[in-house]
C-alpha cells in the first residue's frame, strides 16, 4: 500500500483526519449544549480547518482511484464506520447551531423591541401651537443598548 509523505498510510491518515473532525464537532456540541459561548469561536476556527483537511483528503482519494482500490475490506469497513460517526455528529452539530442561532435571533429581536418601546413618541402640536410630546410622551429617556452579535 502507498504511504504519504509523513510515512502514514492513506487509510491511517484518513482515520486520523476523521477522528480529529469528529472530536472538534463533539467539543463544539458540548459547548453549545452547555452555553459556553466563549469556546465556540475558537472551536469554529478549528472546525473549519479540520473540514478543509477532510475535503482535501476526499479530493485526494477522488484524484487517485488506485489509492482507494488498494484499501482492503477491513480498512474500508472501518472508514465507513468513522464516516458514519462524523455524519451523525455533524447533523447533531447543525441542529444545535440552528437552535443557538434561533435563540440568539429571538433574544436580539426582544432587545430591539424593548429599545423601540423605550423611544419617545412623535412630537405633536398642542392647542396653542407649540410642539411637545403630548399624551404620547413616555416618562423615561430612551435606553442605550449595546449587544455583542458574535453568534
Amino acid at each position: 500500500m502507498n504511504t504519504t509523505e509523513q510515512g502514514a498510510t492513506p487509510v491511517a491518515e484518513a482515520e486520523a483526519v476523521i477522528v480529529r473532525l469528529a472530536d472538534v464537532l463533539l467539543r463544539e456540541n458540548a459547548a453549545l449544549g452547555e452555553g459556553r459561548r466563549d469556546e465556540i469561536a475558537g472551536l469554529t476556527a478549528e472546525k473549519i480547518a479540520e473540514c478543509r483537511t477532510y475535503e482535501a483528503l476526499l479530493r485526494s482519494f477522488a484524484d487517485s482511484p488506485d489509492t482507494l482500490a488498494a484499501i482492503d475490506d477491513d480498512q474500508r469497513h472501518r472508514l465507513r464506520q468513522l464516516g458514519g460517526k462524523v455524519i451523525a455528529v455533524a447533523e447533531q452539530n447543525a441542529r444545535k447551531l440552528e437552535v443557538a442561532v434561533a435563540a440568539h435571533r429571538r433574544f436580539m429581536d426582544t432587545v430591539a423591541e424593548a429599545a423601540r418601546a423605550m423611544a419617545p413618541g412623535p412630537g405633536v402640536y398642542s392647542r396653542n401651537g407649540s410642539v411637545g410630546q403630548g399624551r404620547t410622551a413616555r416618562a423615561v429617556a430612551p435606553v442605550a443598548v449595546s449587544v455583542n452579535r458574535s453568534l
